[in-house]
């Protein structure tokens, strides 16, 4: 058995040998025409031995004021040994040339946190890395500073940001209070993803207060819409930190915020993510890209570098997301969506289930998302993402059928009716936000209003399958009549083609 290891083990070396002859021969070469882009470094190096000068790609990551590099091959390849006799070098890096110094080796430990998390499954099988500060050489790009990050509030979706970016290496502080500061100190965060059974366990730092000198590069505000208002003054005495993203629903507009912490330190976002908390754990679900990405953006529209920056910071924790040009017109769309369908859910008792069952509940609720479009219309708030635009055109009765099939699912139970269910406070707030956009438009909201009501627990329900509401069957009826009117056009034109010849 011993031979047999040893045997295995020399085969793995000649391999691994081999493998970095090819690569010093031969990938090197192909590597070298796009070197000193994207993560790819070129290392100008001196032979410890001949004196001579030489060129070697390599993966470079900047980590504080300096960089670190992965040695797939170990330290005994011929570069490092060269950069470490002659402790220093430089470096081509995005276009410009740096000087690095004190070259040491490291272990995957202090390493693996600088890299974004799609390369450390590439990396695992890395045991040692190359460390070295900037002797000189123009500044790091701004574009790699946002480490240390608080998040602003440990619900279910605070909590899944803060575990996500924690697992991506990003330093995150986790503010939480009452039972469920209690929860974190006696178990940490503890998530698991929709379906899975494996927790996810990690020991998040955890605050119950902001002081006025705690720094951070950024806050990541994730609370109800109704608590904002407790939570700005907080934020206005911390003046340590310079971006401040608030994942909050909104329909008002970001007055309140510009006018509490400045306009200069405002972004807008919000989460693509949904789920519950059972005993202390986090079950969540990540929403997809072609539903809704995490989306986020400055305030005038710009895709600025600290955007950049918070975006690579998601990415890296597996996050979907997206930039909008206009957070403003998102989050008033947002509403004018999601206010009809949880005040349907409660129309329903609370349940999607039996919503999807109660066709009269459904035709509300379409027909007060159609009512939200023409108020943002009217008020010349673009509707965002433009895809929503189509909804205020679809025929009634085909929206009917999809809805029946998309309120039937455990999906929606998970992203709508669980959230609808545990935030009826903060939808109050939200619906009278939106219905004093409705006033100000002029726009009449029957549909909305009638909806409203349900946000009164006492309300009486609408019986469960009650389809007393005719549906709207113009659109399908105007559709039908342009289709058969462009038919018998063609049908026309092409008789009088074929009779003029």
């Amino acid at each position: 058995m011993k031979i047999s290891i040893a045997r295995r083990t020399q085969a793995r070396l000649a391999v691994f040998e081999w493998l970095r002859g090819f690569n010093k021969y031969a990938t090197n070469r192909l590597t070298m025409q796009f070197a000193g882009r994207h993560i790819y470094a070129v290392i100008h190096h001196q032979g410890r031995m001949s004196g001579k000068d030489y060129l070697t790609p390599v993966v470079a990551i900047p980590s504080g004021d300096g960089f670190i590099i992965p040695l797939p091959y170990g330290q005994h390849v011929d570069w490092c040994r060269n950069l470490l006799a002659a402790g220093e070098c430089q470096m081509e890096w995005h276009g410009r040339v740096y000087t690095l110094r004190s070259p040491q080796l490291i272990e995957p430990e202090g390493a693996l946190p600088s890299f974004p998390s799609w390369l450390h499954g590439l990396l695992r099988h890395t045991e040692v890395y190359l460390k070295a500060e900037r002797a000189s050489g123009p500044e790091l790009p701004s574009g790699h500073k946002i480490r240390k990050i608080l998040v602003y509030g440990a619900g279910v979706l605070g909590s899944v940001y803060a575990g996500k970016l924690h697992q991506a290496g990003y330093e995150v502080t986790l503010l939480a209070r009452g039972k469920r500061w209690v929860e974190l100190q006696e178990q940490g965060l503890v998530l698991v993803k929709d379906g899975a059974t494996k927790l996810e366990q990690m020991p998040v730092r955890v605050i119950d207060q902001l002081a006025p000198d705690d720094a951070y590069d950024l806050v990541l505000v994730i609370v109800r819409k109704n608590q904002i208002a407790s939570v700005l003054p907080t934020l206005a005495m911390n003046r340590c930190t310079p971006n401040v993203m608030f994942f909050v629903n909104n329909a008002e507009g970001p007055g309140a915020l510009i006018e509490a912490i400045g306009r200069e330190r405002v972004m807008l976002g919000f989460p693509g993510a949904g789920g519950q908390r059972v005993d202390g754990v986090i079950h969540y679900r990540l929403t997809p890209r072609i539903m809704q990405p995490t989306t986020i953006g400055e305030l005038d529209g710009s895709k600025s570098e600290r955007l950049a920056q918070i975006g690579q910071a998601l990415s890296d924790a597996g996050v979907p997301v997206a930039i909008s040009e206009n957070m403003d017109a998102w989050l008033k769309t947002h509403i004018a969506l999601v206010s009809p369908i949880a005040n349907a859910i409660y129309l329903a008792g609370g349940s999607n289930y039996r919503l999807a069952h109660t066709r009269d509940g459904l035709v509300l609720m379409i027909r007060a998302v159609k009512e939200g479009l023409q108020v943002l219309h009217a008020l010349h708030v673009p509707a965002t993402p433009a895809k929503y635009a189509a909804l205020a055109w679809l025929p009634e009765p085909l929206l009917v059928a999809i809805l029946q099939k998309g309120m039937d699912t455990a999906q929606a139970e998970l992203v709508l009716a669980r959230h609808a269910n545990a935030a009826r406070d903060e939808m109050l707030t939200l619906a009278e936000e939106f219905r004093a956009l409705a006033r100000q438009s002029g726009i009449k909201t029957p549909a909305i209003d009638t909806l409203f009501c349900y946000l009164d627990p006492a309300y009486p329900l609408v019986p469960e399958g009650k389809l007393t509401i005719p549906l709207d069957w113009r659109s399908i009826i105007l559709l039908a009549g342009g289709l058969l009117s462009a038919g018998m056009l063609t049908a026309w034109l092409f008789r009088k083609r074929v009779s003029g010849k």
